[in-house]
């Protein structure tokens, strides 16, 4: 089990961009995978989060 969100961007009423953020985690325990797993691919994900452009305001 794990919940996210879709988010769009439209212009003149088209999809222009499109992307998926969900919280993972839960599934991976539920799937007991090992912690150093879950950790590593938590980082993962908080890296690929940190890195886009629209994050930059919100970490310096």
């Amino acid at each position: 089990m794990f919940e996210g969100v879709a988010i769009m961007t439209l212009n003149g009423g088209k999809i222009v961009s499109y992307h998926e953020v969900a919280n993972t985690a839960p599934a991976f325990v539920d799937l007991k995978f090992a912690p150093e797993r879950i950790a590593k691919i938590v980082a993962k994900q908080g890296a690929e989060l940190k890195a886009r452009p629209e994050m930059q305001r919100h970490l310096a």
